[in-house]
């Protein structure tokens, strides 16, 4: 026997048309959603009723708060670019099974009235011409059915440009555990009270601050008497000099005299 090699058969994947047959759904809010864009060329919204948060593609559930979100909101067909790109590489679209002719811009756009944005496409791929917060409309499809491609897509329209915000952020509940613990805490700490200082200390604190004030007074005024003194004392001196001067030359005088005297006598 002879083994007979086996032909070897090679498999292409081509990205040309092709099917993709298979269905999912989309849930009572997503139903909703694409309804609104089929019958009446709307975008509406579900809003959280515990943060406030408004969510342009529906869902059942708020991300942060796990809240069941029942309450829809009417939103605006005009939006804001929050980021773009422009594609050069062609790839099937997984929606349709054709290949999307390049090259295209996707965009994420959060319509006004939303706290979120979904992606879409943009009809313009001259960088120069797309900015981040740009204004943007939807156009819709003249034929409908229920799809979020029901929006053909979306164009840039003549207004300022707005300046895209943050999502809210809902601030995080505190537990009753934590709340119960921090009760303990304020209860076990002892207030301060406040000293009231009465108004004998705060006149005896007035009266030290004045004192050095008198001190200082009294020794320029004792400064100032003793340099009198001085000067009198001074003015005195010479007048004592003469005195005592003219004291001596008398005394000198009188035993000048007294010698001659004495010595006429012997004579």
């Amino acid at each position: 026997m002879t083994d007979i090699a086996p032909k070897k058969e090679y498999l292409k994947i081509t990205s040309g048309e092709m099917e993709q047959p298979f269905e999912w759904s989309v849930g009572k809010p997503g139903s909703r959603f694409l309804m609104e864009l089929r019958d009446n060329k709307r975008i509406i919204g579900l809003k959280c009723p515990k943060c406030g948060i408004v969510y342009a593609t529906p869902r059942n559930v708020c991300r942060t708060c796990f809240v069941e979100l029942n309450e829809w909101v009417p939103l605006s067909n005009k939006g804001t670019v929050m980021t773009f790109t422009v594609l050069t590489f062609g790839f099937v679209d997984p929606s349709t099974g054709i290949e999307r002719p390049v090259p295209y811009t996707a965009i994420f756009v959060k319509p006004d009235g939303a706290d979120t944005s979904f992606g879409h496409f943009l009809d313009e791929t001259d960088l120069s011409k797309i900015k981040i917060g740009m204004r943007v409309e939807a156009v819709y499809e003249e034929n409908r059915i229920g799809s979020l491609l029901d929006i053909k897509h979306f164009t840039a329209i003549k207004e300022p440009e707005a300046k895209p915000k943050e999502a809210k952020k809902p601030k995080p509940k505190k537990s009753k555990k934590t709340k119960a613990v921090k009760a303990k805490k304020t209860a076990a700490k002892p207030k301060k009270k406040k000293v009231v200082k009465p108004k004998a200390k705060k006149a005896k604190a007035a009266k030290k601050a004045a004192k050095p004030k008198k001190k200082k007074a009294v020794k320029v005024k004792a400064k100032k008497a003793k340099t009198a003194k001085a000067k009198k004392v001074k003015a005195k001196k010479p007048a004592k000099l003469k005195k005592t001067r003219t004291v001596k030359a008398t005394k000198a005088k009188g035993k000048k005299g007294k010698r001659a005297k004495a010595k006429k006598g012997r004579r």
